[in-house]
């Protein structure tokens, strides 16, 4: 029973799966335009479609997992989903998976690729627009990989809200928009709130620069909190799809 439930979840992961990646060939096709009309053809005039470029691995995503949940309301595979004989978490983790899994491969893939391009095609100053900074301290080495983890753990945690109260919101059925949007705003509130009283109460803080293993500390809280609250708003979403509530 086990191996049966986990091919379950190989197959769901897939299904969802193939359900974002068609967001995420148009991040990276786009990544890739942009660097060719402003790196190889000299088109200065694009440059600012950098700006999308760079925030569409985060914002992408997000609607990724709008659309997965809705999508199994609106094409009826929701009822194919209530057949199977697994329970409502491994059918959201996976969800949740497939949206972490993009954005990890649309943020290496835009940056990865302005990176090459920039530097094989610079020409008098092989940094366009940008001024990158190739010598990395061991400091920016630490906040990159801290800044790193916060998003993935925040992602994780946003993702997870928008599951919930997506849930929440198919309980009003005439402002399920609408209450869906409230539910959001109201976990990511809680969310805030609970990470900040915790930091507060549990972190050291000083006027003095932070060291390497600091961050490293408050790095790993942090994502911890991020994931343990998303955890419990995948656990909710699971319990309003286990019980029927909103059917």
């Amino acid at each position: 029973m086990a191996v049966s439930r986990w091919n379950i979840f190989k197959q769901l992961f897939k299904k969802d799966w193939e359900q974002v990646r068609t967001e995420t060939y148009f991040v990276l096709a786009l990544a890739l335009t942009v660097n060719m009309v402003v790196n190889i053809l000299n088109i200065r005039q694009a440059t600012p479609l950098f700006v999308f470029i760079f925030i569409a691995p985060f914002l992408v995503p997000l609607y990724s997992a709008v659309q997965l949940f809705r999508r199994e309301w609106s094409g009826g595979t929701i009822y194919l989903l209530l057949s199977l004989p697994v329970s409502g978490f491994p059918i959201f983790f996976s969800k949740l998976l497939a949206v972490l899994l993009e954005f990890m491969i649309q943020t290496i893939g835009v940056f990865g690729l302005t990176i090459v391009f920039v530097y094989l095609f610079g020409t008098d100053d092989p940094r366009p627009a940008f001024n990158f900074n190739f010598a990395c301290t061991g400091n920016m080495v630490h906040a990159l990989g801290m800044a790193s983890l916060i998003m993935l753990g925040g992602l994780a945690l946003v993702t997870a809200a928008i599951f919930f109260s997506q849930s929440l919101g198919r309980l009003v059925p005439k402002y399920q928009d609408l209450s869906a949007f409230v539910f959001f705003l109201l976990s990511l509130w809680i969310a805030i709130k609970v990470a900040a009283g915790l930091g507060g109460a549990v972190l050291p803080f000083s006027t003095a620069p932070p060291e390497p293993a600091l961050i490293w500390q408050v790095a790993f809280f942090l994502l911890g909190m991020e994931l343990v609250i998303a955890g419990l708003y995948l656990a909710a979403t699971a319990y309003i799809y286990d019980a029927k509530l909103e059917l």
